[in-house]
């Protein structure tokens, strides 16, 4: 048969990406290293900023994080940005002083498989800082934004340049599906020069746009994603060395084959988006097929011709405010022959105003939205084992325990500036003392301690450090 229903493709799991997998190591100096596996890197590029989240012992004061390629290089600063500032697809930290978490967005480069971030307060002393995992969106936003269109090709070629125009004065990220059979070296040129602009990704659209089943498979799903390759200089976050890289494919009328499916492997394309509607959520990673399973748009933006589509004002913005509120994915589409009529519209002026500017949302092309995905679902978790920092802290620290949630056990991590008598000791939340870790002399120094919960029952502890005249008390969770 060649069109597969969306219950055939269900069958991968988000968790079997040992391939994504980001080897994380702490050196004595408190230096991260973040490591790819190099053929994964060939194979994806991964130019657009990871974010990392860590967890610092303390308060800093005047926090400098940087980051470099190879041990012997220069550090280079990271900027910091705010809450409050609109930013993407950059490298750069910030700061969360309420939680004393850093979100630390950086890029692998193409002549390197490592990373190195390092931690200093202003003085330059060493900062303690744990490593806990990708946050589910770019620098730990609530929710997503994306938007793709469909048959940017010669016959539509003169309404997309305007259309593109307006969405980026919005600061909208657009993937659309270029149509690359017959496209002439005027239109090469104006694709060019859209995606030299910014905000624009080009996706794998088949090179005629046929009906299934195609009469030459390989030439419109290979052929097209290696005409946009070798026709077109691709970004910057869409290129690592002399590689261009398409990671999306929009299916012609939204038809989809085992066929299709198959071919695209070839190229490593991430992600094929249909012409159905509804969808706010990731879908799942196949480790047999190295792709994520198809997706559909949100909504259709626009009365197309033949039906579907939304123009409604009340309808369109609700439809956001619901799934951002939620923390999904707001993805909406359109056709150039049906939004360029429109484009003094006052549906469409509404709701690019409505959707744009949000400091907490994360605004993102398709292929990026799934390439940090990729990552994301195979390192959302904290490191299980990281070395202890050298050194003697300048003040008492008690860690956030990791990993947390747990099961069924854990460790717990606590500095000591001088020689301290330490009592560590875990209780329930009625305050019943469950377990002592340390009742003990303890030299200065970092020290850590694994805790065992095998005995107990899943639910919310605490942990508390006395030493000298510091107390400090933390929670943490047991997950059975």
């Amino acid at each position: 048969m060649w069109f597969l229903p969306l219950s055939f493709l269900g069958g991968g799991s988000a968790n079997a990406q040992d391939e994504a997998r980001i080897v994380v190591s702490v050196s004595g100096v408190n230096e991260v290293s973040l490591a790819i596996d190099p053929v994964v890197h060939r194979r994806y590029g991964v130019t657009y900023p990871l974010t990392f989240q860590f967890d610092l012992a303390s308060p800093v004061t005047g926090l400098n994080v940087e980051r470099k390629y190879e041990r012997s290089a220069s550090w280079s600063p990271l900027a910091e940005k705010s809450g409050t500032e609109v930013f993407n697809a950059v490298e750069a930290y910030r700061m969360d002083q309420t939680r004393l978490r850093a979100f630390v967005s950086v890029a692998f480069s193409s002549g390197s498989d490592s990373i190195f971030v390092r931690f200093t307060s202003s003085g330059g002393g060493t900062v303690e800082a744990n490593y806990r995992g990708m946050p589910r969106y770019y620098d730990d936003r609530r929710a997503a934004v994306t938007v793709t269109a469909d048959d940017w090709a010669d016959w539509f070629a003169s309404m997309y340049p305007p259309l593109l125009s307006l969405f980026r004065s919005y600061g909208l990220y657009v993937t659309a599906g270029g149509i690359t059979a017959g496209i002439g070296t005027s239109t090469w040129s104006t694709i060019q020069r859209e995606l030299d602009s910014g905000f624009v990704e080009i996706a794998a659209h088949s090179r005629t746009h046929p009906s299934m089943p195609y009469p030459d498979p390989w030439g419109e799903v290979v052929g097209c994603i290696d005409d946009i390759r070798s026709r077109l200089t691709l970004p910057p976050l869409f290129r690592s060395g002399d590689s261009n890289y398409v990671y999306v494919w929009i299916a012609p009328n939204g038809l989809y084959s085992t066929t299709v499916d198959t071919l695209l492997r070839k190229r490593y394309v991430l992600v094929s988006r249909l012409y159905d509607t509804g969808d706010t959520a990731f879908s799942l990673w196949d480790p047999t097929r190295l792709r994520f399973d198809p997706i559909n748009p949100t909504l259709e933006i626009g009365a197309p011709s033949w039906g579907g589509g939304e123009t409604r004002i009340a309808v369109l913005n609700a439809a956001f405010d619901t799934v951002t509120a939620q923390g999904g994915i707001y993805h909406f589409m359109w056709h150039p022959q049906t939004l360029y009529p429109d484009i003094q519209a006052e549906y469409l002026s509404d709701h690019l105003r409505h959707v744009s500017g949000h400091s907490d949302l994360w605004y993102v092309n398709l292929g990026h939205l799934y390439l940090y995905h990729f990552f994301q679902s195979a390192n959302a978790t904290e490191v299980t084992s990281v070395p202890l920092a050298a050194g003697t802290p300048g003040s008492y620290v008690l860690s956030q325990n990791y990993p947390n949630p747990f099961n069924p056990s854990t460790t717990i991590r606590y500095g000591l500036p001088s020689r301290s008598r330490v009592t560590l000791t875990i209780f329930n939340t009625l305050g019943q003392q469950v377990a002592t870790l340390v009742e003990a002399e303890v030299e200065a120094g970092y020290h850590e301690v694994k805790f065992d919960a095998s005995h107990l029952a899943s639910a919310v502890y605490l942990y508390q450090l006395r030493a000298g005249a510091f107390v400090s008390t933390r929670k943490l969770m047991l997950l059975k």
